[in-house]
């Protein structure tokens, strides 16, 4: 809805503002932290960027919370090899594609480029790159759909 809204603006309403913003605060009060892994991963990256689209102090307080966890969360969930610690293709590049999405939306918002997500980002291009298949698939094993793989 938050690029829908950025699109066409004249869709957003109060309504519509105040829904969103009771999202996120569900959302930060019911962070699927007892997941841990991907999940928690995508309700961080999603509460970033969310949180860009107010300009309160609460959302501040709770994007800064978010950036802060998530670059935590990435010192433990992408390992050495730059592979994520599910070691499940699908949510390797799910997640891949989710924190480049939140590099675009950090660079182009708010002309900031952390160095610690771009170098995340870098490690796990890299191993895309090795897993990748000669035939140009990836590999199917942990929880990997093989419809998700294909299509990229």
């Amino acid at each position: 809805m938050i690029y829908l809204y950025r699109i066409f603006p004249k869709l957003l309403n109060e309504k519509r503002l105040k829904s969103l913003w009771e999202q996120i605060f569900w959302l930060k009060s019911h962070i699927e932290d007892c997941y841990g892994g991907n999940h928690l991963l995508e309700n961080l990256i999603t509460l970033c960027i969310a949180c860009l689209q107010f300009e309160s102090s609460n959302s501040f307080k709770i994007y800064e919370y978010s950036i802060n966890l998530l670059e935590s969360e990435l010192k433990e969930q992408i390992l050495n090899d730059g592979g994520h610690f599910e070691r499940s293709t699908s949510y390797h590049l799910l997640m891949l594609d989710r924190l480049c999405e939140l590099g675009f939306i950090l660079q182009g918002g708010l002309n900031i480029r952390p160095k610690w997500l771009e170098e995340n980002i870098r490690k796990m291009v890299d191993w895309v790159k090795n897993v990748r298949l000669h035939n140009g698939n990836y590999p199917q094993f942990n929880d990997s759909a093989s419809d998700s793989l294909n299509n990229l």
